[in-house]
């Protein structure tokens, strides 16, 4: 198991990277904001985020935390804080699994036939108005 950058294809684009990093975020609905931006403030310092992400068993959200100890993490950290191109989390991750799980038919449809390309994309956006009501 390990840890490694996606390879460069053309050296005139930025490196961008999926990594698995938690963050902390305030619900728009939230009642008390003005605290949970001082919290916030606090637990995403550079040492604080090293220890939450440690805890979590994950990177730092802060690319000026320590790095960690643990060499997978090690090299996790150097990679996505270096990284120019910007950072993504995984696919699956960013939504509800329903999403998720159409999304990826999607992709798969997409590799095997591109032609269907908008076909899939007026699915998929049929499913996100679904699932998210929006």
């Amino acid at each position: 198991m390990g840890y490694f950058q996606f390879p460069i294809i053309d050296s005139n684009v930025p490196t961008a990277e999926d990594g698995p990093v938690e963050s902390l975020h305030i619900p728009s609905k939230a009642k008390n904001k003005s605290d949970a931006h001082a919290f916030l403030s606090f637990v995403e310092t550079p040492e604080m985020g090293a220890k939450l992400a440690k805890g979590l068993g994950s990177l730092s959200a802060n690319s000026k935390s320590p790095e960690p100890e643990d060499p997978i993490s090690k090299i996790g950290f150097q990679i996505l804080s270096n990284t120019k191109g910007g950072i993504a989390q995984f696919y699956d991750r960013d939504m509800t699994k329903e999403m998720a799980d159409e999304g990826m038919k999607g992709m798969q449809q997409f590799v095997a036939d591109p032609s269907k390309l908008d076909a899939i994309l007026a699915q998929l956006a049929q499913t996100r108005q679904r699932i998210y009501k929006k």
